[in-house]
């Protein structure tokens, strides 16, 4: 399913501003919005969304005496308490997600930040929104690795 903020009932309603922002955050992060069927008055307002579709094995609209909104349920297709040793996958231990955050030496993480010159940055991206975002990413990303231990593994 797509994400959009226009009105499944019909009748020509637009897209407004906030609607074309969580329209490119979506798409920009590869997300799908799960939820198919309406959850108030004929439109879909409650949206789930997902980078991974295929770990959703089921999705349910259901009214509810708590709200004017209908209930979504969502079941995935494995248990995220005890995931089988399968379902467990390495880190790449040069991405966020391998961040020791407990253990991270946020004061110098802070210090180098304020080092760098984005404004810089920004020029060197010809002022391109979309590269800029992807070496600040990178740019945070080396410090935190440069001043964090990664994550033990469970084993």
């Amino acid at each position: 399913a797509v994400v959009s903020t226009q009105s499944t009932g019909g009748n020509g309603s637009r897209v407004d501003p906030q609607g074309q922002d969580l329209q490119e955050f979506v798409d920009r992060n590869f997300l799908t919005q799960i939820v198919s069927r309406p959850t108030r008055d004929g439109n879909v307002l409650d949206l789930v969304l997902t980078n991974v579709p295929r770990y959703v094995a089921e999705v349910q609209v259901m009214t509810t005496p708590l709200s004017d909104h209908d209930m979504v349920q969502v079941r995935l297709g494995f248990n995220l308490i005890n995931p089988s040793p399968a379902a467990v996958k390495e880190v790449d231990p040069h991405s966020f997600r391998a961040v020791n955050y407990h253990k991270a030496d946020f004061v110098e993480i802070n210090s180098d930040l304020s080092k760098v010159n984005w404004l810089e940055l920004w020029r060197l991206c010809d002022e391109d929104l979309e590269d800029f975002l992807e070496l600040f990413r990178l740019t945070v990303l080396q410090i935190t690795l440069n001043h964090s231990p990664v994550k033990e593994s469970r084993d």
